[in-house]
């Protein structure tokens, strides 16, 4: 991490490297990826990530616990593999076990991606996604080296939650950690069969509600 700060004016851009990644930290896609300093509207990008700090992300997605959250202002290292694209993996956990890793490859932010479905074993199930993302990946993308020790990663940080998504980056040989998220896609994954949801679903269990 480079930076954190609570309004875009406050950002010295001359103090960053030459590729970085900002973000607020409360939101869905508010992300401006920079691959070159030099080509950024720096007025234009301090407007657009003043104007995200002001969004109050939850409200119509019912998602309350976002606006519970400070914005800020991020600005994060830029990940570049040394060979092929970046991928997210985001693995569903309940109480610590793995449910499902839903890996999302040929992401272009704002436009386009795939995804296929993983078990814990690194087997490819495209059945547990719903409609055309079923056929999104047809055969098994390769297995990343870090992989059993991302499921470490994300056992230990899940342990304490009903339900929890862990996202997480392979990089040249090592983890990165991206995000927990509580309620994916506001709690719809709309990507995913019926099957599949009840089948997470079941192995869920709330905790039951403290009577006062």
């Amino acid at each position: 991490m480079y930076g954190v700060w609570e309004d875009a004016n406050q950002i010295d851009f001359n103090a960053l490297p030459k590729q970085f990644v900002l973000k607020t930290n409360h939101g869905c896609g508010t992300v401006i990826i920079v691959n070159n300093k030099e080509d950024l509207d720096l007025q234009k990008t301090r407007k657009t990530l003043n104007e995200w700090l002001k969004l109050e992300f939850g409200r119509d997605t019912a998602e309350p616990h976002y606006l519970g959250i400070k914005p800020v202002i991020i600005a994060e290292e830029f990940l570049q593999p040394n060979s092929g694209e970046l991928v997210d993996y985001k693995f569903f956990m309940a109480d610590g076990k793995l449910q499902t890793v839903l890996l999302v490859s040929d992401r272009v932010i704002g436009e386009s991606y795939k995804l296929s479905t993983y078990d814990e074993n690194w087997h490819c199930v495209p059945e547990r996604l719903s409609g055309t993302h079923s056929k999104d990946n047809v055969k098994p993308l390769p297995k990343p080296q870090t992989f059993e020790q991302m499921k470490q990663i994300s056992e230990i940080l899940s342990k304490d939650f009903p339900q929890v998504r862990v996202d997480l980056y392979e990089v040249n040989g090592n983890v990165y950690f991206g995000e927990l998220t509580f309620t994916s896609q506001g709690g719809y994954m709309s990507y995913f069969s019926k099957e599949e949801l009840l089948r997470m679903g079941r192995n869920v269990t709330l905790p039951k509600k403290q009577m006062k």
